[in-house]
């Protein structure tokens, strides 16, 4: 190869590069550098595991928020709902959620009739409404360090709830998510507010919906 084809071939290379960093890089553009010219995204890349999780870690202990993205619309007056799930990972034993509390966002509470926190399809924690808030207190719930463990955030709505209305659930601060480890009490050092996930108040489908045949009146002897 003669040094003028190896000039040409830098000059390209480098344009490319300046030009991606102008424009940004998408997916396509990505696979393109990583399979044709090599590139390793490895080092200094933001990974999530899903686009609907944000996670939080501290320490011994890691947080997250996730739902399903097929389940976030109910009907007014429904019943157990389920808003979002938490997930803990514990890497230490001994590790105890005392409490945990939730700013009730974007609605009027009186629109909850009740909450609960759902854990192995059993219900652990009842909720209670005060000043804007969802408090699950005393819960006394030690991890298991080995595993990942999923609680479910339920709601029930009251009938009157007005349709398109949102309903979240954020963690303000850090004095709403108690934790202790042996004697030692923790709070998740995270960038609060921890905004929740939405659920959305939708009408009830009345079309296509088979209305009761009319029964003829009976027939005079």
């Amino acid at each position: 190869m003669n040094i003028e084809r190896v000039i040409k071939t830098y000059f390209i290379f480098v344009m490319f590069v300046v030009a991606v960093s102008i424009v940004g890089y998408n997916t396509p553009t990505k696979a393109y550098m990583a399979n044709v010219l090599g590139y390793n995204f490895s080092v200094g890349e933001k990974f999530s595991e899903s686009k609907n999780e944000e996670k939080q870690t501290a320490d011994f202990l890691t947080f997250a928020v996730t739902n399903n993205p097929k389940k976030t619309f109910v009907f007014a007056g429904a019943q157990n709902s389920e808003l979002m799930k938490l997930v803990f990972r514990s890497t230490k034993s001994d590790v105890i959620l005392r409490k945990i509390s939730f700013k009730i966002a974007l609605i009027d509470p009186k629109y909850i009739k009740n909450a609960g926190l759902i854990y192995k399809g059993n219900l652990v924690a009842e909720g209670a409404v005060k000043d804007g808030k969802l408090n699950f207190e005393n819960m006394n719930h030690k991890f298991d360090n080995t595993t990942e463990e999923f609680f479910s955030l339920s709601i029930s709505l009251i009938d009157d709830i007005p349709v398109g209305q949102r309903i979240r659930m954020d963690i303000e601060n850090p004095d709403d998510i108690v934790i202790t480890n042996g004697e030692n009490e923790f709070k998740l050092q995270a960038s609060y507010p921890m905004k929740g996930k939405y659920l959305s108040v939708v009408q009830k489908r009345t079309w296509g919906v088979k209305k009761a045949a009319r029964k003829s009146p009976p027939k005079k002897k």
